[in-house]
Protein backbone atom coordinates (compact mmCIF):
# COMPACT_ATOMS: atom_id res chain seq x y z
CA UNK A 1 0.00 0.00 0.00
CA UNK A 2 1.31 3.79 -1.22
CA UNK A 3 1.95 5.35 2.65
CA UNK A 4 1.13 8.91 2.50
CA UNK A 5 2.31 12.05 5.19
CA UNK A 6 0.73 14.95 5.06
CA UNK A 7 1.99 17.94 6.57
CA UNK A 8 0.68 20.57 8.92
CA UNK A 9 1.68 23.69 10.10
CA UNK A 10 0.71 26.89 11.17
CA UNK A 11 -0.27 27.87 7.65
CA UNK A 12 -3.90 29.40 7.90
CA UNK A 13 -6.34 27.00 5.99
CA UNK A 14 -4.07 24.57 4.95
CA UNK A 15 -4.86 21.48 7.23
CA UNK A 16 -8.40 21.75 6.63
CA UNK A 17 -7.83 21.19 2.97
CA UNK A 18 -5.60 18.78 3.32
CA UNK A 19 -7.52 16.48 6.03
CA UNK A 20 -9.92 16.28 2.93
CA UNK A 21 -7.44 15.49 0.38
CA UNK A 22 -6.31 12.79 2.76
CA UNK A 23 -9.34 11.41 3.44
CA UNK A 24 -10.37 11.30 -0.29
CA UNK A 25 -6.70 9.54 -1.24
CA UNK A 26 -7.51 6.61 1.75
CA UNK A 27 -10.54 5.79 0.00
CA UNK A 28 -8.42 5.50 -3.22
CA UNK A 29 -6.23 3.08 -1.60
CA UNK A 30 -3.50 5.18 0.09
CA UNK A 31 -2.42 4.66 3.67
CA UNK A 32 -2.32 8.30 5.53
CA UNK A 33 -0.37 9.54 7.82
CA UNK A 34 -0.48 13.79 9.32
CA UNK A 35 2.91 15.57 11.08
CA UNK A 36 2.39 18.60 12.81
CA UNK A 37 4.59 20.91 13.44
CA UNK A 38 2.88 22.02 16.91
CA UNK A 39 0.89 20.33 19.92
CA UNK A 40 -1.84 23.64 18.95
CA UNK A 41 -1.77 22.60 15.65
CA UNK A 42 -3.35 18.99 16.44
CA UNK A 43 -5.10 20.41 18.88
CA UNK A 44 -7.31 22.47 16.08
CA UNK A 45 -7.60 19.43 13.84
CA UNK A 46 -8.00 16.33 16.33
CA UNK A 47 -11.78 16.19 15.75
CA UNK A 48 -11.33 15.21 11.94
CA UNK A 49 -7.69 13.07 12.04
CA UNK A 50 -8.70 9.27 12.34
CA UNK A 51 -5.35 8.11 11.07
CA UNK A 52 -1.78 7.95 12.93
CA UNK A 53 -0.45 11.51 13.50
CA UNK A 54 2.73 12.49 15.10
CA UNK A 55 3.46 16.03 16.68
CA UNK A 56 6.90 17.87 16.62
CA UNK A 57 8.85 17.65 19.65
CA UNK A 58 12.28 18.67 20.75
CA UNK A 59 15.53 16.47 19.94
CA UNK A 60 19.16 17.62 20.33
CA UNK A 61 21.32 15.39 17.88
CA UNK A 62 24.73 16.97 16.62
CA UNK A 63 25.23 13.86 14.60
CA UNK A 64 22.07 14.36 12.42
CA UNK A 65 22.63 17.82 11.91
CA UNK A 66 26.01 17.22 10.96
CA UNK A 67 24.69 13.96 8.70
CA UNK A 68 22.83 16.73 6.97
CA UNK A 69 25.19 19.44 6.77
CA UNK A 70 25.79 19.19 2.96
CA UNK A 71 22.21 20.73 2.61
CA UNK A 72 21.40 24.47 2.74
CA UNK A 73 19.77 24.64 6.52
CA UNK A 74 20.26 27.63 6.95
CA UNK A 75 18.48 29.27 4.14
CA UNK A 76 15.49 26.94 5.05
CA UNK A 77 14.74 28.50 7.62
CA UNK A 78 14.72 31.79 6.16
CA UNK A 79 11.34 31.77 4.67
CA UNK A 80 9.80 31.78 8.18
CA UNK A 81 12.45 34.32 9.54
CA UNK A 82 10.66 36.37 6.60
CA UNK A 83 7.12 35.95 7.29
CA UNK A 84 7.62 36.71 11.24
CA UNK A 85 9.48 39.84 9.91
CA UNK A 86 6.60 41.20 7.83
CA UNK A 87 3.92 40.05 10.15
CA UNK A 88 5.87 41.15 13.26
CA UNK A 89 4.90 38.02 14.98
CA UNK A 90 8.08 36.63 15.78
CA UNK A 91 9.78 33.47 15.12
CA UNK A 92 9.85 31.17 18.08
CA UNK A 93 12.99 33.00 19.53
CA UNK A 94 13.36 30.48 21.84
CA UNK A 95 15.06 28.38 19.43
CA UNK A 96 17.56 31.30 18.34
CA UNK A 97 20.29 30.86 21.37
CA UNK A 98 20.27 27.33 19.31
CA UNK A 99 19.56 26.99 15.81
CA UNK A 100 20.62 23.63 16.05
CA UNK A 101 18.16 22.45 18.15
CA UNK A 102 15.70 23.11 15.90
CA UNK A 103 17.48 21.37 12.83
CA UNK A 104 18.08 18.60 14.90
CA UNK A 105 14.27 18.34 15.99
CA UNK A 106 13.13 18.85 12.55
CA UNK A 107 15.45 16.26 10.66
CA UNK A 108 14.96 13.89 13.72
CA UNK A 109 11.25 13.95 13.68
CA UNK A 110 10.92 13.20 9.85
CA UNK A 111 13.49 10.73 9.72
CA UNK A 112 12.05 8.77 12.41
CA UNK A 113 7.97 8.62 10.65
CA UNK A 114 9.61 8.57 6.76
CA UNK A 115 11.75 5.41 8.12
CA UNK A 116 9.23 3.77 10.73
CA UNK A 117 6.43 3.48 8.44
CA UNK A 118 8.14 3.56 4.85
CA UNK A 119 6.54 6.70 3.41
CA UNK A 120 6.61 6.81 -0.02
CA UNK A 121 5.13 10.46 -0.54
CA UNK A 122 5.63 13.42 1.59
CA UNK A 123 2.25 15.49 0.79
CA UNK A 124 1.84 19.56 1.15
CA UNK A 125 1.72 22.31 -1.12
CA UNK A 126 5.08 23.37 -2.77
CA UNK A 127 7.99 24.00 -0.54
CA UNK A 128 7.20 27.14 0.83
CA UNK A 129 8.14 27.36 4.64
CA UNK A 130 11.17 25.35 6.73
CA UNK A 131 8.59 22.34 7.75
CA UNK A 132 7.86 21.41 4.29
CA UNK A 133 11.85 22.46 3.84
CA UNK A 134 13.27 19.82 6.04
CA UNK A 135 10.91 16.91 5.22
CA UNK A 136 12.19 17.92 1.69
CA UNK A 137 15.64 17.14 2.73
CA UNK A 138 15.34 14.30 4.76
CA UNK A 139 12.89 12.75 1.33
CA UNK A 140 16.58 13.54 -0.65
CA UNK A 141 18.26 12.01 2.12
CA UNK A 142 16.10 8.79 2.04
CA UNK A 143 14.89 8.42 -1.55
CA UNK A 144 11.22 9.64 -0.72
CA UNK A 145 8.87 11.59 -3.53
CA UNK A 146 8.05 15.34 -1.87
CA UNK A 147 5.12 15.81 -3.45
CA UNK A 148 4.31 19.67 -3.47
CA UNK A 149 1.31 21.23 -4.89
CA UNK A 150 0.72 24.51 -6.73
CA UNK A 151 -1.75 26.26 -8.75
CA UNK A 152 -0.37 26.90 -12.46
CA UNK A 153 -0.95 30.06 -14.85
CA UNK A 154 -3.12 27.60 -16.65
CA UNK A 155 -6.85 28.39 -15.69
CA UNK A 156 -8.32 25.38 -13.42
CA UNK A 157 -4.67 22.64 -13.80
CA UNK A 158 -2.31 22.10 -11.15
CA UNK A 159 1.63 21.67 -10.94
CA UNK A 160 2.71 18.94 -8.43
CA UNK A 161 6.81 20.01 -7.71
CA UNK A 162 8.73 17.41 -6.22
CA UNK A 163 11.72 20.17 -5.57
CA UNK A 164 12.12 23.57 -3.77
CA UNK A 165 11.83 24.92 -7.59
CA UNK A 166 8.14 25.41 -7.55
CA UNK A 167 7.97 23.13 -11.11
CA UNK A 168 11.09 24.48 -12.77
CA UNK A 169 13.20 20.72 -12.80
CA UNK A 170 9.49 19.21 -14.26
CA UNK A 171 8.57 21.53 -16.49
CA UNK A 172 12.58 21.71 -18.22
CA UNK A 173 11.58 17.74 -18.38
CA UNK A 174 8.53 18.34 -19.98
CA UNK A 175 10.01 20.84 -22.34
CA UNK A 176 13.00 18.68 -23.28
CA UNK A 177 10.47 15.56 -24.24
CA UNK A 178 8.21 18.30 -26.69
CA UNK A 179 11.59 19.46 -28.50
CA UNK A 180 11.50 16.24 -30.10
CA UNK A 181 8.20 16.56 -30.82
CA UNK A 182 6.48 18.03 -34.12
CA UNK A 183 3.57 20.31 -33.10
CA UNK A 184 0.62 18.92 -32.41
CA UNK A 185 -2.73 21.10 -31.73
CA UNK A 186 -3.34 20.71 -28.24
CA UNK A 187 -7.53 21.90 -27.77
CA UNK A 188 -6.48 23.00 -24.23
CA UNK A 189 -4.20 25.53 -25.69
CA UNK A 190 -6.22 26.49 -28.55
CA UNK A 191 -8.79 27.86 -26.48
CA UNK A 192 -6.60 29.48 -23.73
CA UNK A 193 -4.59 31.19 -26.33
CA UNK A 194 -7.88 32.75 -27.70
CA UNK A 195 -9.13 33.70 -24.52
CA UNK A 196 -5.23 35.13 -23.18
CA UNK A 197 -5.86 38.89 -23.44
CA UNK A 198 -8.59 38.75 -20.83
CA UNK A 199 -7.35 35.52 -18.19
CA UNK A 200 -6.86 36.08 -14.78
CA UNK A 201 -4.79 33.33 -12.98
CA UNK A 202 -6.84 31.46 -10.55
CA UNK A 203 -4.47 32.34 -7.57
CA UNK A 204 -5.64 35.83 -8.44
CA UNK A 205 -9.48 34.86 -8.41
CA UNK A 206 -9.52 33.47 -5.12
CA UNK A 207 -7.12 34.93 -2.71
CA UNK A 208 -9.15 37.81 -1.83
CA UNK A 209 -5.99 40.21 -1.25
CA UNK A 210 -6.90 42.71 -3.31
CA UNK A 211 -9.90 43.40 -1.06
CA UNK A 212 -9.24 46.75 0.89
CA UNK A 213 -12.57 46.97 2.71
CA UNK A 214 -11.84 45.83 6.17
CA UNK A 215 -15.80 44.88 6.79
CA UNK A 216 -16.16 42.86 3.62
CA UNK A 217 -12.49 40.94 3.77
CA UNK A 218 -13.48 40.12 8.05
CA UNK A 219 -16.92 38.65 7.59
CA UNK A 220 -18.16 35.59 9.99
CA UNK A 221 -16.54 33.30 8.27
CA UNK A 222 -13.87 31.07 10.45
CA UNK A 223 -14.62 33.33 13.46
CA UNK A 224 -15.51 30.25 15.22
CA UNK A 225 -12.54 28.21 14.87
CA UNK A 226 -10.27 30.98 14.83
CA UNK A 227 -11.69 32.08 18.80
CA UNK A 228 -11.70 28.45 19.89
CA UNK A 229 -7.62 28.66 18.29
CA UNK A 230 -6.79 31.95 19.94
CA UNK A 231 -8.21 30.60 23.52
CA UNK A 232 -6.26 26.82 23.13
CA UNK A 233 -3.12 29.09 22.46
CA UNK A 234 -3.77 31.71 24.88
CA UNK A 235 -4.93 29.83 27.87
CA UNK A 236 -3.67 26.25 27.07
CA UNK A 237 -0.13 24.89 27.52
CA UNK A 238 -0.44 24.77 24.14
CA UNK A 239 1.48 28.00 22.97
CA UNK A 240 1.46 28.14 19.21
CA UNK A 241 4.77 26.40 17.48
CA UNK A 242 8.65 27.15 16.50
CA UNK A 243 6.64 29.23 13.27
CA UNK A 244 4.47 31.18 15.46
CA UNK A 245 5.13 32.38 19.02
CA UNK A 246 1.64 32.83 19.51
CA UNK A 247 -1.73 32.92 17.48
CA UNK A 248 -3.53 35.94 19.22
CA UNK A 249 -0.51 37.71 17.84
CA UNK A 250 -0.40 36.62 14.68
CA UNK A 251 -3.93 37.25 13.79
CA UNK A 252 -4.20 40.53 15.58
CA UNK A 253 -0.62 41.22 13.20
CA UNK A 254 -2.60 40.52 10.25
CA UNK A 255 -5.67 42.26 11.29
CA UNK A 256 -3.76 45.86 11.91
CA UNK A 257 -1.53 44.85 8.85
CA UNK A 258 -4.61 44.95 6.92
CA UNK A 259 -6.16 47.56 8.53
CA UNK A 260 -2.81 50.08 7.94
CA UNK A 261 -2.96 49.52 4.83
CA UNK A 262 -6.34 50.10 3.98
CA UNK A 263 -5.52 53.23 5.61
CA UNK A 264 -2.53 54.01 4.10
CA UNK A 265 -3.55 53.67 0.51
CA UNK A 266 -5.80 56.00 0.72
CA UNK A 267 -2.33 58.27 0.92
CA UNK A 268 -0.81 56.29 -2.23
CA UNK A 269 -1.92 58.83 -5.26
CA UNK A 270 0.34 61.33 -4.69
CA UNK A 271 2.95 58.50 -5.52
CA UNK A 272 1.18 57.23 -8.33
CA UNK A 273 2.10 58.22 -12.03
CA UNK A 274 0.05 58.29 -15.09
CA UNK A 275 1.83 56.01 -17.85
CA UNK A 276 2.43 57.09 -20.93
CA UNK A 277 2.77 54.51 -23.22
CA UNK A 278 4.65 56.16 -25.98
CA UNK A 279 7.69 56.67 -23.57
CA UNK A 280 10.21 53.96 -23.45
CA UNK A 281 10.43 51.98 -20.53
CA UNK A 282 11.43 49.02 -18.91
CA UNK A 283 8.26 46.84 -16.76
CA UNK A 284 9.16 45.81 -13.00
CA UNK A 285 6.03 44.08 -11.56
CA UNK A 286 6.23 44.87 -7.76
CA UNK A 287 6.10 41.69 -6.08
CA UNK A 288 3.56 39.99 -2.74
CA UNK A 289 5.92 39.65 0.44
CA UNK A 290 5.95 37.17 2.42
CA UNK A 291 5.58 34.80 -0.15
CA UNK A 292 7.50 31.49 -1.15
CA UNK A 293 7.97 32.80 -5.01
CA UNK A 294 10.28 35.73 -3.09
CA UNK A 295 11.57 34.37 -0.27
CA UNK A 296 11.98 30.57 -1.38
CA UNK A 297 12.82 31.24 -5.12
CA UNK A 298 14.35 34.77 -5.53
CA UNK A 299 15.65 34.65 -1.45
CA UNK A 300 18.80 37.19 -2.80
CA UNK A 301 16.63 40.19 -3.95
CA UNK A 302 13.62 40.27 -1.33
CA UNK A 303 14.74 44.38 -0.78
CA UNK A 304 12.75 45.24 -3.52
CA UNK A 305 13.93 48.67 -3.21
CA UNK A 306 17.35 47.60 -3.52
CA UNK A 307 16.83 45.75 -6.47
CA UNK A 308 14.59 48.37 -8.49
CA UNK A 309 17.61 50.78 -8.01
CA UNK A 310 20.04 48.24 -9.09
CA UNK A 311 18.11 48.45 -12.42
CA UNK A 312 17.04 51.79 -12.48
CA UNK A 313 20.88 53.14 -12.64
CA UNK A 314 22.02 50.77 -14.67
CA UNK A 315 19.33 51.63 -17.73
CA UNK A 316 20.02 52.64 -21.29
CA UNK A 317 20.05 56.71 -21.33
CA UNK A 318 16.42 58.43 -22.41
CA UNK A 319 14.83 54.97 -20.60
CA UNK A 320 12.46 54.73 -17.79
CA UNK A 321 11.16 52.35 -15.28
CA UNK A 322 7.57 52.09 -14.57
CA UNK A 323 7.41 50.17 -11.12
CA UNK A 324 3.75 48.06 -10.98
CA UNK A 325 2.29 47.59 -8.04
CA UNK A 326 1.30 44.67 -6.92
CA UNK A 327 -3.36 44.35 -6.80
CA UNK A 328 -2.78 42.02 -3.60
CA UNK A 329 -0.01 44.35 -1.86
CA UNK A 330 -0.64 47.26 -2.67
CA UNK A 331 -0.35 49.52 0.54
CA UNK A 332 1.31 46.77 2.23
CA UNK A 333 4.82 48.60 1.93
CA UNK A 334 5.62 51.14 4.56
CA UNK A 335 5.15 54.99 2.89
CA UNK A 336 9.30 55.38 3.23
CA UNK A 337 9.27 52.54 0.19
CA UNK A 338 6.43 54.66 -1.87
CA UNK A 339 8.58 57.86 -0.94
CA UNK A 340 12.26 56.26 -1.92
CA UNK A 341 10.61 55.39 -4.73
CA UNK A 342 9.58 58.71 -5.93
CA UNK A 343 12.89 60.07 -5.74
CA UNK A 344 14.10 57.78 -8.45
CA UNK A 345 14.64 60.16 -10.89
CA UNK A 346 14.06 57.70 -14.15
CA UNK A 347 11.37 55.29 -12.36
CA UNK A 348 7.59 55.72 -12.72
CA UNK A 349 5.16 54.19 -10.10
CA UNK A 350 1.72 52.69 -11.81
CA UNK A 351 -1.60 51.99 -10.12
CA UNK A 352 -1.95 48.37 -9.45
CA UNK A 353 -5.36 48.47 -11.25
CA UNK A 354 -3.87 49.67 -14.66
CA UNK A 355 -4.31 46.92 -17.30
CA UNK A 356 -0.87 44.64 -17.34
CA UNK A 357 -1.23 43.30 -20.42
CA UNK A 358 -1.40 46.39 -21.75
CA UNK A 359 2.12 47.30 -20.26
CA UNK A 360 3.45 44.83 -21.67
CA UNK A 361 2.91 44.73 -25.33
CA UNK A 362 4.33 48.66 -25.02
CA UNK A 363 7.26 47.96 -22.62
CA UNK A 364 10.90 47.42 -24.11
CA UNK A 365 10.95 44.37 -21.76
CA UNK A 366 9.84 43.08 -18.70
CA UNK A 367 12.71 42.93 -15.63
CA UNK A 368 11.12 40.42 -12.52
CA UNK A 369 11.93 38.53 -9.92
CA UNK A 370 9.56 35.64 -10.40
CA UNK A 371 6.23 37.03 -11.67
CA UNK A 372 3.68 35.94 -13.59
CA UNK A 373 4.07 39.45 -15.87
CA UNK A 374 7.36 37.29 -16.75
CA UNK A 375 5.11 34.69 -18.17
CA UNK A 376 2.69 36.86 -19.60
CA UNK A 377 5.40 38.42 -21.53
CA UNK A 378 6.90 36.00 -22.65
CA UNK A 379 3.82 34.91 -24.62
CA UNK A 380 3.45 38.68 -25.71
CA UNK A 381 6.47 38.53 -27.32
CA UNK A 382 8.97 40.06 -25.12
CA UNK A 383 12.17 39.60 -23.80
CA UNK A 384 12.72 39.16 -19.80
CA UNK A 385 15.38 39.57 -17.49
CA UNK A 386 14.71 37.53 -14.85
CA UNK A 387 16.25 37.36 -11.46
CA UNK A 388 14.91 34.19 -9.12
CA UNK A 389 14.02 30.94 -10.54
CA UNK A 390 10.20 29.88 -11.93
CA UNK A 391 8.71 27.05 -14.64
CA UNK A 392 9.45 29.72 -17.49
CA UNK A 393 12.78 30.23 -16.88
CA UNK A 394 13.98 27.42 -19.76
CA UNK A 395 11.95 30.04 -22.60
CA UNK A 396 14.56 30.85 -24.96
CA UNK A 397 13.57 34.90 -24.37
CA UNK A 398 14.57 34.95 -20.98
CA UNK A 399 17.49 36.17 -19.65
CA UNK A 400 18.68 35.17 -16.38
CA UNK A 401 20.02 37.85 -14.46
CA UNK A 402 23.25 36.68 -12.93
CA UNK A 403 24.26 38.77 -9.53
CA UNK A 404 27.88 39.45 -11.05
CA UNK A 405 26.73 40.42 -14.45
CA UNK A 406 27.35 43.94 -15.74
CA UNK A 407 23.64 45.54 -15.58
CA UNK A 408 23.99 48.00 -18.05
CA UNK A 409 25.27 45.84 -20.67
CA UNK A 410 22.69 42.98 -19.68
CA UNK A 411 19.75 45.69 -20.13
CA UNK A 412 21.06 47.53 -22.78
CA UNK A 413 20.68 44.16 -25.11
CA UNK A 414 17.14 43.99 -25.90
CA UNK A 415 17.36 41.08 -28.79
CA UNK A 416 15.42 38.08 -28.82
CA UNK A 417 16.20 34.91 -29.48
CA UNK A 418 13.10 34.04 -31.39
CA UNK A 419 10.83 36.16 -33.49
CA UNK A 420 8.35 36.24 -35.98
CA UNK A 421 6.11 33.28 -37.37
CA UNK A 422 8.88 30.94 -35.24
CA UNK A 423 7.86 32.35 -31.64
CA UNK A 424 4.32 32.13 -33.04
CA UNK A 425 5.36 27.96 -32.82
CA UNK A 426 7.79 28.02 -30.48
CA UNK A 427 5.41 29.53 -27.81
CA UNK A 428 2.65 27.19 -28.90
CA UNK A 429 5.05 23.91 -28.54
CA UNK A 430 6.52 25.81 -24.74
CA UNK A 431 2.68 26.37 -23.29
CA UNK A 432 2.26 22.63 -24.64
CA UNK A 433 5.24 21.14 -22.64
CA UNK A 434 3.75 23.29 -19.42
CA UNK A 435 0.17 21.96 -20.22
CA UNK A 436 1.47 18.36 -19.86
CA UNK A 437 3.34 19.20 -16.63
CA UNK A 438 0.23 20.19 -15.21
CA UNK A 439 -2.43 17.59 -13.99
CA UNK A 440 -6.38 19.01 -14.05
CA UNK A 441 -7.94 20.42 -10.95
CA UNK A 442 -8.19 23.84 -9.34
CA UNK A 443 -5.70 24.00 -6.23
CA UNK A 444 -7.79 26.15 -3.58
CA UNK A 445 -7.70 25.52 0.04
CA UNK A 446 -10.38 27.71 0.80
CA UNK A 447 -12.96 25.88 -1.30
CA UNK A 448 -12.99 22.06 -0.03
CA UNK A 449 -15.29 20.81 -2.74
CA UNK A 450 -11.59 21.26 -5.27
CA UNK A 451 -10.33 18.64 -3.19
CA UNK A 452 -12.02 15.96 -5.41
CA UNK A 453 -10.81 16.64 -8.47
CA UNK A 454 -7.23 17.35 -7.74
CA UNK A 455 -7.31 14.01 -5.43
CA UNK A 456 -8.45 12.03 -8.94
CA UNK A 457 -5.39 13.70 -10.48
CA UNK A 458 -3.23 13.43 -8.05
CA UNK A 459 -4.05 9.59 -7.68
CA UNK A 460 -3.17 8.76 -11.38
CA UNK A 461 0.10 10.93 -11.12
CA UNK A 462 1.44 8.89 -8.21
CA UNK A 463 0.19 5.12 -9.06
CA UNK A 464 2.38 5.32 -11.92
CA UNK A 465 5.17 6.36 -10.69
Amino acid sequence: MNKILILHNSAPGYSDYFIRLGSILKNKGFSVIHAFSSECEYEKNKQYIEDEYYILKTVKSEDIVNKYSHYNLNNALFSDVERATYYSTGFNWSYKDDVDLLKSSLLSFFEEIISKHKVDYVLYENVSNSFAYYSWFVCQELGVRYVGLIQSRLPRRFSITSTPLCGCEEMMSSYSLQQNESIKKEPYIDIYLDKFENIQPDYMKTNNLSQMNIFKKYKYKGIVDKIKLLVLSTYNSCQGSYQLKNYFNYYWSIFFRDFKRAYKFKWLSSFYDNPAISEEYYLYPLHFHPESSTSILASNFVDELQVIKSIAYNLPSGACLFVKDHPSAAGYPSLKFYKDLSKIHNVKLIRPEYDTKNLIKNALAIVTLTSTVGYEALLLGKKVFLYGRVFYECHANVYKVSLSGDLYEIFSDLSLNITGKSLVDYNYSFLCAYYKSTSEGLFNIKDLETAQVVANSLAIELLKK
